[in-house]
Order: C-alpha cells, then sequence, then structure tokens
C-alpha cells in the first residue's frame, strides 16, 4: 500500500510540474514592416507603378530589387531610431531618412517580442519623388498604409 501510494505521490508531483509546451500562435503578427504606396501625382488618387524600382538600406543591404511595383513594404531597424534607405527608379536615386520611437511588447513566451513604431516622420531629397506623405505616424499592424509617395 506504501509503494502504491508512494508512487501516485511521485505520477502527481511529475504531472503538476510539467511545463507546457508554448507554440507561437500564427495570428500573433510579428514586428510589422513599413508599407508604402506610390500615387500619381497629376490623379492624386490613382496608384502608379514605379518600374526598375529598387530599395537598399543606406548600409548596403538590398531590400528589392528591379521590380515594377506600385506599392512595398519595407523593414525598419529596432535597433535604432532612424533608418536610411535609398530608392531607385532606373539609375536616378532618391535618398529617404525614416525618423521614429520604437515600443517594444511582449507577446507571449513563445513569441517573445514586438517592436511597434511610434512617431513616424520621414524625409526625402525630390529627385524622381515630388511628394512624401505619412499617413499614419504609429505603425503597429502589416495591413494599413503608411506612407504615400506621389510620383
Amino acid at each position: 500500500m506504501k509503494r502504491i501510494l508512494i508512487l501516485l505521490v511521485c505520477s502527481f508531483l511529475g504531472v503538476i510540474s510539467c511545463e507546457s509546451d508554448e507554440i507561437c500562435d500564427q495570428t500573433i503578427q510579428p514586428t510589422p514592416k513599413l508599407i508604402i504606396t506610390f500615387y500619381d501625382i497629376d490623379n492624386p488618387e490613382s496608384r502608379k507603378e514605379v518600374n526598375d524600382f529598387s530599395a537598399i538600406i543606406v548600409e548596403g543591404q538590398v531590400v528589392i530589387e528591379a521590380i515594377t511595383t506600385d506599392s512595398i513594404q519595407i523593414p525598419l531597424d529596432i535597433f535604432n531610431l532612424t533608418t536610411a534607405y535609398q530608392f531607385l527608379q532606373g539609375e536616378t536615386i532618391e535618398d529617404l531618412t525614416f525618423s521614429y520611437t520604437t515600443k517594444q511588447i511582449f507577446m507571449s513566451k513563445s513569441c517573445g517580442y514586438r517592436t511597434q513604431f511610434n512617431e513616424v516622420t520621414a524625409t526625402v531629397t525630390k529627385q524622381w519623388i515630388q511628394h512624401l506623405s505619412v499617413e499614419e505616424t504609429t505603425i503597429n499592424d502589416q495591413t494599413t498604409e503608411h506612407v504615400k509617395i506621389y510620383h
């Protein structure tokens, strides 16, 4: 009887001391990217594709290379308060700098933290981009248009 009681107590303690396996829920969004859409300067309500478009982080990493598109998603640096890009349309180079503050948000033990970008601003050299408008100063999702670029 003592053996059975000891076995039951050990089994009970073993079961309650187990840690549950957490798996990161796929519905939890990771750190969002900046969504930029391109518009026609002559018809501001109409999207306009950029031909032969590339995006390069100033430190040299190519993010997007030689595509035709009317919208892009680019990462912002979570370790700094600015991210500098060069947007290329063919051979014409446009320098853009995005400035922001960051907030770390705890998601769960298995997912860790994600970054929310606040107070987003942008500057541009205006080579082929004629106007830039920051539509959302808080970047917390990847479904909202954050920046409009008119060319």
